[in-house]
């Protein structure tokens, strides 16, 4: 199985409103959603993997989280992306 880099939140990326939306808890250290957006697996402080089911109504938080993710990335300095965002203007 291959991640989309896309959907894997360092936990700078991981908003409180994302986390109270999911039900993560306040140590959450990453997050990864899967391809179809139905389900994610995360790390807590412990490092202790765990798995949540992604509820419908939770898209437009998911997508929002998505765009700002991918804006921050763009604004970082070429040499300092990500490598899928490398060659983006």
């Amino acid at each position: 199985m291959a991640l989309n880099p896309e959907f894997v939140f360092q936990q700078k990326y991981i908003s409180i409103p994302l986390k109270r939306a999911l039900g993560l808890p306040d140590d959450v250290w990453s997050l990864v959603l899967n391809d179809s957006l139905d389900s994610a697996y995360f790390l807590n402080g412990d490092f202790r993997p765990q798995t949540i089911a992604l509820k419908p109504d939770v898209r437009p938080l998911i997508d929002l989280a998505l765009r700002q993710k991918r804006e921050a990335e763009l604004a970082l300095p070429r040499e300092l992306r990500p490598r899928y965002l490398a060659e983006v203007v």
